[in-house]
């Protein structure tokens, strides 16, 4: 895999998957900032092995295309900042050491969040997840989610099990 490579202002469409990374790439410190990402299964998905990837200021979603499952997949230590995920089925699924902060999470179908053990939301806002009784702004089956501003949603947040404080 590559290390210390950026990603920028680029965008990704119509594909599977925009930046994967699997358990045998070694991609470390990869940094995608300002880039959009539409129209994707998966934009990006991150695996354990790739350490310190930072993806800010971008943007996930489905202006009008079929769906878009999934935008950020992290299960190893990455930041995930100041992007913005809409219109999509799941904003991020985190675990592993990864970290959502400061990120605007709007209008998806499913779970704004998704957190599993080693994941972490921070001083993030969550709202429109409320069109029906599945869509959670958080869920949580492990992780932590500190200081986020969770608004306008069927369900806030829906832990079954990890540490929700000052939400």
């Amino acid at each position: 895999g590559a290390d210390d490579v950026t990603i920028d202002s680029l965008l990704f469409r119509n594909g599977d998957t925009g930046i994967l990374s699997t358990t045998s790439s070694d991609s470390d410190r990869l940094t995608i900032s300002r880039s959009r990402f539409e129209r994707l299964f998966r934009g990006i998905d991150v695996r354990p092995g790739n350490d310190g990837w930072i993806v800010s200021g971008s943007r996930f979603s489905n202006p009008d295309g079929p769906a878009f499952s999934l935008g950020v997949f992290a299960s190893t230590a990455a930041r995930i900042e100041s992007s913005e995920f809409t219109g999509i089925s799941i904003g991020l699924d985190l675990s592993g050491g990864a970290l959502a902060v400061g990120n605007d999470v709007h209008d998806n179908t499913t779970y704004g969040i998704r957190l599993a053990a080693g994941g972490r939301a921070e001083g993030n806002r969550i709202y429109g997840h409320d069109a029906t009784d599945f869509q959670n702004a958080l869920e949580m089956s492990g992780g932590e989610a500190v200081g986020n501003e969770i608004f306008g949603n069927a369900i806030g947040a829906r832990p079954t099990s990890g540490l929700l404080v000052g939400n």
